[in-house]
């Protein structure tokens, strides 16, 4: 018997966010064992495209994209820096947040807020025609979570499984931290009916799983189910790595620098000052080099320009740095101390010791407790990190992981969510 199963996920390719990637690559390795996967997400808004459009092109993945139902001017850039916020877009998108908040319920800054019409016409439409047994919601966003729990509720044999990408109540984005006593009661009230109606629930990281304790019905206990690398994608880069040049210590980072990393970036900024006066010769052999949209930090660095260097992201090419490091450079915000990204998953098969720098949060700790590299928290004196830069080639030299990569690779993630599907 052919095997269906329902996705709902917002940001599917072709949109182009992070936020479609994990469900793109289980999709696709669903689609290579024998399922037929039919996926209900967001229709494109952008010219771009998700760069994991590719992988979701397979004859057993049918995609059903719906019209966005949200004002334009709220939405994100499709690429951070790559749009410019003009006085004239900032009017427009004030405008269109004071319109929806007088004519809507609910935090206006969650896409998919007058989704369910729509949303649960189409599912109850493939539910109907397909001997589909499980419906899978991606989160976030968050409501047509909701929806999809109301779908349950009237259809006592679906499955309704509930992957947490993000955090809901405890997340910063989508306004969650503005709303009043009673948006935030009305909130909460969603949470525990959407969770109540859920027949498995996983999360990317403890913290993403932790805050529905007691809210899930008995017997479903939240699963973690980490973000993953895929081998494929990252073979090319294995095979063809170099190490930098001989007694040149590099560290690489590629991706966003979010606004509330500046702590670490200055507390990284004093240590290069601190080894510059006590090891000028380590300070010398020491290069830095971020991939980033956002240059704006390069002046914190000015003082290091020969040491430190900003370019702009390159994709995947950011892998081939990756594999041409000494260390890796790992800096997590107050935002996200307690979530492992993508990003922190994708660097483990390249066997180098990562350098967090960071809050002291549950990743501080991870990269500690499973002996990634070493994990400097962002309120300690420069003196400390200095002190291990001045040290870092012997420790590079002398670097085993502590923890299997094979544990987090797309095809183990891929077993485990499988044996939730029904």
């Amino acid at each position: 018997m052919e095997r269906h199963l329902l996705i709902a996920c917002y940001y599917f390719p072709p949109y182009p966010s992070i936020g479609g990637r994990r469900t793109a690559k289980l999709a696709r390795a669903l689609a290579e064992r024998g399922w037929t996967v039919h996926v209900i997400g967001a229709a494109n808004p952008y010219p771009a495209q998700s760069r994991w459009t590719g992988e979701t092109r397979h004859e057993r993945i049918r995609y059903y994209p719906l019209p966005l139902r949200y004002p334009k001017p709220l939405l994100y850039p499709e690429e951070p820096g790559l749009r410019e916020e003009t006085l004239g877009l900032k009017l427009r998108a004030r405008l269109a947040a004071a319109w929806y908040r007088r004519t809507q319920q609910g935090r206006i800054f969650d896409p998919t807020l007058r989704w369910e019409a729509q949303f649960t016409r189409q599912a109850e439409l493939l539910l109907d025609q397909y001997p589909i047994r499980t419906l899978w919601v991606s989160i976030s966003p968050h409501y047509y979570a909701w929806y999809a729990a109301r779908i349950r509720q009237r259809r006592p044999d679906l499955h309704l499984l509930l992957d947490f990408r993000d955090p809901w109540l405890r997340m910063r984005d989508f306004g969650m931290q503005s709303m009043s006593p009673g948006q935030l009661a009305r909130e909460r009230a969603i949470v525990a009916e959407t969770l109540g109606a859920a027949d498995a629930v996983t999360g990317t990281s403890e913290f993403n799983v932790g805050e529905f304790e007691g809210l899930c019905k008995p017997g479903v206990v939240p699963e973690v189910i980490e973000h993953f690398y895929d081998p494929a994608e990252l073979q090319p880069y294995l095979d063809a790595a170099a190490p930098p040049p001989g007694g040149v210590i590099r560290l690489v980072y590629g991706g966003t620098l979010y606004s509330d990393v500046e702590p670490a970036l200055r507390s990284l900024s004093a240590a290069l000052t601190r080894l510059q006066e006590t090891d000028p010769e380590g300070y010398r052999r020491l290069r830095i080099d971020f991939y980033s949209h956002q240059r704006q930090y390069e002046g914190l660095f000015a003082a290091h320009a020969g040491q430190v260097q900003f370019m702009p992201p390159i994709g995947q090419a950011i892998f081939r740095e990756l594999a041409a490091s000494s260390m890796i450079l790992i800096l997590h915000a107050a935002h996200n101390q307690h979530i492992r990204t993508t990003k922190f998953y994708e660097c483990l098969p390249f066997g180098k010791p990562y350098l967090y720098l960071g809050p002291a949060g549950g990743n501080y700790r991870f990269v500690r407790e499973h002996g990634l590299g070493a994990a400097f928290d962002e309120a300690e004196p420069p003196e400390a990190l200095a002190a291990f830069l001045s040290q870092a080639e012997a420790y590079v030299q002398a670097f085993r992981p502590g923890l299997p990569h094979e544990l987090f690779s797309l095809g183990r993630q891929t077993d485990r969510i499988t044996a939730l599907i029904k």
